[in-house]
C-alpha cells in the first residue's frame, strides 16, 4: 500500500450481480498542511458516473435523522423564515423535505441523480451560466467530491453572489485519530480538516463539529472567500507532499487482529453496505485473508441496495430480516459506524436476537 492504492470507484454503487462492471481507481493522497487539505492526486472525474445505482440515502436510520434535524436547527437559529434556500447536489432530496416539512424557509434543489417527484428540485447540475437569487446555499457533502473545490465555490459566488453558504464535510481530523481507513474513498478527492474547511473564506460566521465529532460545517457569506492566498496555495506543488495509506493510519494491521479475535468461530457479518463496509471488505481482503474469508454477508437496512452486491469483493447484501435466518449465538456483527451502535443494539434486542454479539470498529 505504499503510495498509489486501488479501491473501488463508486462504494455507495453496489452491483446488480457479481458479473456487473466493477471499475476500480488510483488513488495517491497528498497534503498540503498550509490549507489542511489532502487531495486524492490520482483523481479521475471521467470514470465517475453518479447513475441510477448510486445510493447514498442515509435517511431511512433514526440516528441519521436526527443529525439532518439537528442541521435544520442550526439553520433555523441563523436565518430567519422565508429565508431562501437552495441546496446544491441535495441527492434524493431528503434534506430538502425536511427544510420543508413547516414551511419555514422557502427552498429549491439541483441534482441530476434526483429520482423524485418534488417540483421544487431541478434534475440538474449548475452551470456557469446560471444566475440564481438565494439568501443561503446548501452544501452538504459535495464540496469533498469537487476537484479544485475553491474554484467551484468561485463558480458558486458568480452564480448566487453574496449569498450566505452552509457547507458540511467529513472531519478528516476525526478519520485519522480513530483510524477509520475505510473513509478513504475514491469518490472524496478532499479531505478536510476543521482548519483547512475555514480556509476557504477570509472570515466566517459559525463553526463546529458535528455528528459526534465525525462531520464539520461552517457558515459564511461567499463573498468572503479568499481568491488571492487559497488558489496561489493551492497550486503550488512544492506544498504537496505524498502521503501513503500505511503512515496515515499505522492501525490498519491492529484493527484486522482485533476483528480476527472477535470474530473467531464465528461468522462475521458486516453492517453498513456503503463506503465505510465496501471499503474494508476490500481491505481485509489484501491485508488479512482470515477476516475476509469469514465475511459472510452485509446487512443494510436500504431496500435499495438489499439483493446486491459490494463493489470489489462482490459480499452480498441483505435487509435485517435475514438475520432471523440465523443462530444468533454463532453470529458476530461487525458495526461499520459506531453511531449506530446503539440503535442496532435495539433492533436485534427487540427482535429475540441479542445473543449476536456486536463490534464497532
Amino acid at each position: 500500500m505504499k503510495n498509489a492504492f486501488e479501491v473501488p470507484v463508486i462504494p455507495n454503487a453496489p452491483l446488480a450481480s457479481p458479473d456487473h462492471p466493477d471499475p476500480m481507481g488510483s488513488m495517491l493522497l497528498k497534503e498540503n498542511h498550509s490549507l489542511g487539505l489532502t487531495v486524492n492526486s490520482k483523481f479521475d472525474e471521467n470514470i465517475i458516473d453518479y447513475n441510477a445505482s448510486y445510493q447514498n440515502d442515509q435517511s431511512l436510520s433514526p440516528i441519521f435523522k436526527t443529525h439532518m434535524q439537528n442541521v435544520v436547527s442550526i439553520l433555523k437559529s441563523s436565518f430567519s423564515k422565508t429565508t431562501r434556500i437552495v441546496e446544491v447536489g441535495c441527492g434524493k432530496g431528503e434534506f430538502l423535505e425536511l427544510l420543508d416539512e413547516n414551511g419555514y424557509f422557502n427552498i429549491s434543489g439541483y441534482d441530476a441523480t434526483y429520482e423524485g417527484l418534488n417540483p421544487k428540485i431541478r434534475r440538474r447540475y449548475l452551470t456557469q451560466i446560471d444566475k440564481i437569487s438565494a439568501d443561503l446555499v446548501i452544501l452538504r457533502h459535495v464540496l469533498e467530491h469537487i476537484p479544485n473545490p475553491h474554484a467551484f465555490l468561485q463558480m458558486l459566488n458568480n452564480i448566487f453572489g453574496n449569498a450566505k453558504i452552509y457547507i458540511e464535510v467529513p472531519e478528516y481530523s476525526w478519520i485519522l485519530k480513530n483510524g477509520t481507513f475505510f473513509d478513504i474513498t475514491y469518490e472524496h478527492v478532499n479531505y478536510y480538516t476543521e482548519k483547512g474547511l475555514s480556509r476557504h473564506f477570509t472570515e466566517v460566521d459559525r463553526k463546529d463539529v458535528i455528528f459526534d465529532n465525525q462531520y464539520q460545517y461552517v457558515i459564511a457569506s461567499l463573498n468572503n472567500l479568499d481568491n488571492l492566498t487559497y488558489p496561489r496555495a493551492y497550486s503550488a506543488q512544492e506544498k504537496w507532499v505524498a502521503r501513503d495509506l500505511e503512515s496515515l493510519f499505522p492501525v490498519l494491521s491492529v484493527a484486522m487482529n482485533r476483528v480476527d479475535n472477535f470474530s473467531r468461530g464465528k461468522k462475521l457479518l458486516l453492517w453498513g453496505g456503503a463506503t465505510k463496509g465496501v471499503l474494508f471488505a476490500h481491505h481485509a481482503k489484501s491485508i488479512s485473508q482470515s477476516v475476509f474469508d469469514r465475511i459472510s454477508y452485509c446487512i443494510d437496512i436500504n431496500p435499495a441496495k438489499q439483493g446486491k452486491f459490494f463493489p470489489a469483493t462482490h459480499i452480498p447484501i441483505y435487509g435485517p430480516q435475514k438475520l432471523s435466518d440465523e443462530e444468533a449465538n454463532n453470529i458476530c456483527i461487525l458495526v461499520m459506524n459506531p453511531n449506530y451502535l446503539e440503535e442496532i443494539r435495539l433492533f436485534l434486542n427487540s427482535n429475540g436476537l441479542a445473543e449476536i454479539s456486536l463490534m464497532a470498529i
